[in-house]
């Protein structure tokens, strides 16, 4: 993929506690555990500047609907924050944009 690598935090904030949470840029994924909420990544955001983040959420059995927020923080980019619904188990995907310096 042409484009440029960039690192970036990866925050979560939940209002019930989760089993597992995978988030997914392009190919790189980081799995978080119960007791984690920070993680460091590394993707290529391509010259478009678009990428899809895939985020899924495993929730133990007894949680109500419940909300799961992700925050993504680029170095030298705009952070971006998406929230992810859900019962037991939940995935979707989530697309946002950059202008990525030439």
């Amino acid at each position: 993929v042409v484009g440029t690598t960039k690192r970036a935090d990866i925050t979560l904030r939940a209002a019930h506690p989760y089993s597992s949470v995978e988030v997914t840029i392009g190919n790189s994924v980081c799995k978080f555990s119960a007791d984690e909420d920070y993680r460091e990544i590394f993707f290529t955001i391509p010259e478009s500047g678009k990428i899809t983040i895939k985020v899924s959420a495993i929730w133990p059995k007894d949680i109500p609907e419940t909300a799961l927020l992700i925050s993504l923080e680029p170095d030298h980019l705009l952070s971006r924050s998406f929230t992810l619904w859900g019962t037991a188990k939940a995935t979707q995907e989530f697309n946002c944009q950059w202008k990525v310096p030439k």
